[in-house]
Order: C-alpha cells, then sequence, then structure tokens
C-alpha cells in the first residue's frame, strides 16, 4: 500500500509542477526521448513560446525531478529576460531628459 501512496503523491506532485509552468505560460510535453538525447528532459523556445520536455519513459518522481529542474531554468530566463527588458528601457528614458515642468 505504501507503494501506491507513494506513486499518487508523485502523481499530485508532477501535476502541480505541470500547473506551475502553464502559469509561466510554458507548455509541457512528456516524450520518448529514446535515441534522440542522452538527457531526461530540456527547455526550448519555438516561436516565441517557452517548451519544457520530459522523457516519457522515466517513472513518475523522475519526471516530476526533471521537470522541476526546467522550471527552475525557465525562472531563471524569465528573470533574465525582465532585467534585460529594464536596463533596456533605462536608458532610453534617461536619453529623453526631464519631464517638462
Amino acid at each position: 500500500m505504501a507503494g501506491k501512496r507513494r506513486s499518487t503523491r508523485d502523481d499530485e506532485r508532477l501535476r502541480a509542477l505541470v500547473t506551475q509552468a502553464s502559469e509561466l505560460d510554458a507548455d509541457v510535453r512528456f516524450e520518448d526521448l529514446r535515441g534522440t538525447s542522452r538527457r531526461a528532459g530540456g527547455l526550448c523556445r519555438v516561436r516565441g513560446r517557452y517548451i519544457i520536455i520530459v522523457d516519457r519513459r522515466l517513472p513518475v518522481k523522475e519526471r516530476a525531478t526533471v521537470l522541476e529542474g526546467q522550471l527552475e531554468r525557465l525562472r531563471h530566463r524569465l528573470a533574465g529576460a525582465r532585467e534585460t527588458a529594464g536596463a533596456a528601457s533605462a536608458p532610453r528614458a534617461a536619453a529623453a531628459g526631464p519631464p517638462p515642468g
């Protein structure tokens, strides 16, 4: 019975991570990565949309672990993009001069 309970907990964790990805506007795909890579998953961007790919052959617990790692990478990228966007807009604002007064 403990194995079943653990599996259910792992399933719930995986579902929660997929929901987090969706909230970050990313798609999660579970694909058979056999023969394509030695990795268990990865993060890519296609047509402006982030996609997290996880090897579906992995046990649920490992899929969740891989997804968790890729979500962390995505958060890091998104934070970097926000910082870059903020830095890019700052010089334009400064170059415009003080507001009329």
